[in-house]
């Protein structure tokens, strides 16, 4: 080969991104940035513009920031080979939120290297730093899930209705669905279309004031009202006395009903 020739490299340059965060508007990344790009300097890594994502005014507590969020999608598209940051809590200060970006990266085969601790996932000490930041996640989703079920028993145990509060709704409305069950005998899913009201809520709605109603006539007066018995639909035979005579009994089909 000629002392002339052209040198071809032997390596495509990585593709590197740089991602910094403050969390208010009175804070800079100016600091972050330079650090990061300076780190990819010395390690001959080209910087590009359009690879350096900057968060200002974000939490780290949000899962969904702006730059984050383009990031997060140059990682899963391959659109990177390596992200830099300053530190770990720049991508997040939840450790759900940071592991989540980890197996991320690592599941597109993207290294993540933190510049002012030594972090790099790439190396044994990095990737048992990951496995720590698991063990803790697991660890704080037990606890929340530990603290949510105590309580729950303590509000059960004072008598604190737990869940939404019961939907409210207009004494016409309610009016309305009286007249539609008892006088026109809509059925339940008529109703709820015609008040716009969910089926569920017009059952409940509509058992609360009969209940209510109940009670009531029950504490006036002579008692609780009962309510006349239902017509079957098979009415019993009519049985006719002629007089003096025993009752003659009623044909069913062919054969008397009082046949063996």
């Amino acid at each position: 080969m000629s002392a002339d020739a052209p040198k071809v490299a032997l390596y495509a340059a990585p593709r590197v991104a740089h991602y910094s965060r403050v969390s208010t508007y009175e804070q800079t990344t100016e600091n972050q940035v330079r650090d990061t790009t300076a780190y990819s300097e010395r390690m001959g890594w080209p910087v590009r513009s359009e690879l350096v994502f900057r968060d200002d005014g974000a939490s780290g507590l949000r899962a969904s920031r702006p730059a984050f969020d383009a990031l997060r999608l140059a990682v899963r598209e391959r659109r990177v080979d390596t992200v830099v940051v300053t530190k770990i809590d720049r991508l997040g200060r939840s450790v759900r939120g940071v592991l989540d970006f980890y197996e991320l990266a690592d599941a597109a085969g993207v290294r993540v290297i933190c510049t002012s601790q030594g972090f790099d996932t790439s190396t044994a000490v990095g990737k048992l730093i990951r496995d720590v930041l698991a063990s803790v996640a697991s660890f704080e989703r037990e606890l929340i899930v530990e603290r949510t079920h105590a309580g729950l028993r303590r509000a059960k145990a004072e008598g604190k209705r737990l869940g939404r509060p019961p939907r409210e709704v207009p004494k016409d409305t309610l009016r309305r669905i009286l007249e539609l069950r008892d006088a026109e005998h809509k059925s339940w899913r008529e109703i709820a279309q015609h008040v716009r009201v969910p089926t569920a809520t017009v059952r409940r709605l509509y058992r609360a004031v009969s209940e209510t109603v109940d009670g009531k006539e029950g504490s006036s007066g002579g008692g609780s009202k009962v309510p006349p018995p239902a017509p079957t639909e098979n009415p019993p035979p009519d049985r006719t006395v002629p007089e003096g005579g025993r009752p003659t009994p009623a044909r069913k089909g062919p054969f008397l009903t009082g046949d063996a």
